[in-house]
């Protein structure tokens, strides 16, 4: 058996965390006023909100346009899956006004350092009314991660799902915000049409390739897949909330599932290590391209979204 382990997972035992999180609050009680738990931080007068991803933290972005300030916890290049937050970063999850996360334990230690901090935690899951118990009609049977029976928790990577969910929060960043409701307003309808324009390119461009079945890293483009009518046949890595594990058998699926279909191509990520991919483009001659989750410091959720769709639409002839 092979293991692979990503190049940046900083993670701790549980236990560690607790006593961790613990002497971090005790610390920030000793601060100013703005940054007691459960207050609203300010920077320049607004607002901060804290969000667990960067996908999702461009989103309420947009939406509180400049009236508001975002923080983001996950740090470019690193993946949700086993990931803790540091120091400086509760500090900022103390202060905020809310935290926006994904929820279905994909990014729990934001969620675990908000309650420690005593600050309203509000899930995109939740919002959606998506639960581990829950039969997503919307997602139709792609709600469930059919190699390991596990609800699929990337929501954020469906852009008919990002849209609901701007729906969903608009009111609730209007409620914590009274003040910017109606800015919050008029920034949710431009991203709806946006994010309404993006879905549109998606089913027009994805419908004319012609490989309907693909291979992934992991299961986070299950759902993407789903929504356009596309099929993820094999992932190389099952992830566990200590990151990949990638094992002989999945190695060999891969492999089972290049040549079953005449595949040509197939996809990595840039925060999980190539070492196990590059090896499969070598020993088969398929192309590697990358399909990214989370996007780069500072690139808005459009452009994340049609950078991968271009991929798709590149590796999928």
């Amino acid at each position: 058996m092979t293991t692979e382990k990503p190049r940046a997972f900083p993670h701790r035992r549980a236990g560690a965390v607790v006593v961790l999180l613990a002497g971090l609050l005790a610390l920030v009680a000793g601060c100013s006023d703005n940054n007691t738990p459960g207050s609203s931080a300010k920077s320049d007068g607004k607002p901060t909100v804290v969000v667990s991803i960067p996908p999702l933290a461009s989103v309420v972005q947009s939406m509180l346009g400049g009236d508001g300030r975002v923080v983001t916890l996950l740090p470019a290049g690193y993946s949700p899956h086993g990931f803790n937050a540091t120091a400086t970063q509760m500090r900022e999850v103390s202060g905020a006004t809310c935290v926006i996360i994904v929820g279905l334990g994909v990014d729990a230690w934001a969620q675990r350092a908000a309650e420690a901090a005593n600050v309203r935690v509000i899930a995109m899951a939740d919002l959606l009314h998506i639960t581990a118990g829950s039969d997503d009609h919307d997602a139709h049977d792609h709600d469930h991660d059919h190699h390991h029976g596990r609800i699929n928790a990337h929501l954020w990577l469906d852009p008919v799902l990002m849209l609901q969910f701007v729906e969903a929060v608009e009111p609730q960043l209007a409620e914590a915000m009274p003040e910017h409701a109606e800015a919050v307003a008029a920034n949710a309808q431009r991203l709806r049409e946006q994010l309404k324009q993006l879905d549109a390119d998606c089913r027009s461009q994805l419908a004319q390739v012609p490989v309907r079945r693909l291979v992934t890293f992991h299961n986070a483009f299950d759902r993407f897949a789903q929504r356009y009518k596309l099929e993820v046949v094999a992932h190389l890595a099952e992830i566990q909330t200590q990151g990949p594990s990638i094992t002989a058998k999945e190695i060999e699926q891969v492999r089972s599932a290049i040549a079953t279909y005449k595949l040509e191509t197939i996809y990595r990520e840039p925060q999980m290590p190539a070492t196990a991919a590059k090896a499969i483009e070598q020993q088969t001659g398929v192309h590697l391209l990358v399909l990214d989750p989370l996007g780069s410091a500072g690139e808005s959720y459009d452009a994340l979204m049609r950078r991968n769709l271009h991929t798709l639409v590149e590796g999928q002839q």
